[in-house]
């Protein structure tokens, strides 16, 4: 298998700054931007490159805005690295994934994977060349029609 670019997200890194400013911790990663502009050089991991989408970035955004908003500084970070841990999880085994939701949604190829430690599900879809990350949406939230 090839080795690849990172799969570290531009939401991410931005949200992980964002946090640590929160808490006056430095960034532990480095990421790209959501829509381009200057990218840094994080390590290479073996896997498909995973790609958010706009909602995806936005649902990341949002979720550490939350956490932030309660006072919570420890739970954006948790949340951050447990969106880390999925995206390299997915990123190496993309086929694990349930696809439940792409029966119910008639979407061929939905797959969802939940972060550990936080109540979150990645909905993302594999292509052959990449992984195509739609949503990250809260376990309790209505995801069904």
């Amino acid at each position: 298998m090839a080795e690849v670019a990172p799969t570290s997200t531009p939401s991410v890194g931005r949200a992980r700054r964002r946090a640590s400013r929160a808490t006056r911790r430095p960034a532990r990663t480095s990421a790209r931007r959501c829509q381009g502009g200057r990218q840094s050089a994080p390590p290479v991991v073996k896997g498909k490159p995973v790609a958010p989408r706009e909602q995806a970035c936005r649902d990341v955004e949002d979720a550490v805005a939350h956490h932030l908003g309660e006072g919570i500084e420890t739970a954006a970070l948790s949340f951050i690295d447990a969106l880390e841990n999925a995206y390299r999880h997915i990123a190496r085994h993309p086929a694990t994934g349930w696809p439940r939701y792409a029966h119910e949604f008639n979407l061929p190829g939905l797959r969802s994977w939940p972060l550990m430690r936080c109540p979150y599900v990645v909905f993302y879809v594999e292509y052959t060349d990449h992984v195509d990350i739609w949503r990250e949406l809260h376990g309790q939230r209505d995801i069904l029609p």
